[in-house]
């Protein structure tokens, strides 16, 4: 799946989802990670964040994770900024 594609898919507002889609979202988006030791704290809190957005998309998208993954790093950004305009809701 191309970018252009995955963009049309993901959600702009919480109109357009369902109550399960939300159930579906609420591990990914309420999980308590713990604090790595003895790592960069910044480097793993940054991958943690990367990978949580790519579950987040692939549940919003029914698009792969491993589609998602095979996106360049400035089409991953984008996605997770519209992704991130309507999170703010939870």
């Amino acid at each position: 799946m191309n970018f252009k594609e995955l963009y049309k898919k993901l959600p702009l507002t919480w109109e357009e989802r369902t109550l399960k889609d939300y159930i579906k979202l609420s591990p990914i988006l309420n999980d308590d990670e713990t604090e790595p030791i003895d790592e960069d704290i910044v480097t793993v809190k940054m991958l943690l964040d990367l990978n949580k957005n790519i579950h987040v998309l692939s549940l919003l998208t029914d698009v792969s994770v491993e589609a998602i993954e095979a996106l360049k790093m400035g089409e991953l950004t984008q996605l997770i900024s519209v992704k991130s305009s309507y999170q703010c809701l939870l």
